[in-house]
């Protein structure tokens, strides 16, 4: 049997996961605000940024 070589990939994350976290913002901007929804939208951004 023989052994195939280790490959690593490279992925190149920085600007899905900063697109990603702009998605994330304007999207909580649609939101309504109001005391249930704020913390939900406080915790949501929190996460996807």
């Amino acid at each position: 049997m023989r052994e195939e070589p280790e490959t690593k990939r490279v992925y190149d994350l920085e600007d899905p996961t900063a697109r990603f976290g702009e998605a994330i913002i304007e999207f909580a901007k649609t939101i309504p605000q109001n005391p249930v929804t704020n913390r939900i939208i406080s915790q949501l951004v929190g996460a996807g940024t």
